[in-house]
């Protein structure tokens, strides 16, 4: 089931290749890129606004620590708390887990307690741990005292939302992994009419990715309009 958990989004997927650190992310991108490849413990907290880039990170440490030979998992709490503490039952043999949404557990004294033990289990056991948290865990009150400071064990770090001109470069990288072209007219073009969003721009390059496919047209300022219906 764990593996069926694993979310594409777009033909390139979350993974390193298509994420865009930006200058206040760049240590920690590095940061968790050697983090998967150690052998020893490691533990690193994303948390953030919900635009930063947090679930992108978790699946790209998935992604690539498969592509290296070990075994990992990727656990969205938004989407597996209702499915009971059994599911993390069996990961004794996973060398990287990541978790999704830690602060939903708060409150939740049974999935307070399996995830407390899931990170002494992975200490003793070397697995290296990956969380993200929609706020800061020093403010964030759990019922057991302990598990949040467990979770402050390892590296601790915010992830900063892209400025505009960092959005942008994104979604030129992004659509370059496509084989798309958008020439410094068309950047431009989008700048001034759409969202400076991240994740909406995202949406908009996979409504355009979509419709050239489709028309098999290339990407034009009227395809640009026809699609987003201005």
């Amino acid at each position: 089931m764990q593996q069926s958990l694993f979310n594409l989004s777009g033909d390139d997927g979350n993974r390193f290749e298509s994420y865009y650190s930006g200058e206040d992310n760049r240590l920690i991108f590095s940061a968790i890129k050697l983090a998967i490849q150690s052998t020893d413990h490691q533990q690193i907290l994303l948390w953030g606004e919900p635009s930063g880039g947090k679930t992108h990170l978790l699946q790209g440490a998935c992604y690539a620590a498969v592509e290296q030979g070990a075994k990992a998992t990727y656990l969205p709490l938004k989407k597996i708390l209702d499915f009971g503490v059994s599911i993390l039952e069996g990961l004794e043999g996973y060398s990287l887990i990541c978790i999704d949404d830690i602060e939903l557990v708060s409150g939740n004294p049974s999935w307070e307690v399996a995830l407390f033990n899931l990170i002494n289990h992975a200490h003793y056991q070397q697995q290296t741990l990956l969380f993200s948290s929609g706020c800061d865990p020093n403010e964030k009150n759990y019922l057991l005292a302990d598990l949040k400071s467990r979770l402050l064990w390892g590296m601790v770090h915010k992830i900063e939302v892209l400025n505009e001109t960092e959005c942008f470069h994104a979604f030129k990288q992004r659509a370059s992994l496509r084989g798309m072209n958008f020439d410094k007219v068309l950047i431009d073009y989008i700048k001034k009419r759409y969202t400076h969003n991240i994740k909406e721009l995202i949406n908009i390059l996979n409504k355009l990715d979509e419709a050239s496919l489709v028309t098999h047209r290339v990407i034009t300022r009227a395809l640009i309009k026809q699609v987003l219906k201005e």
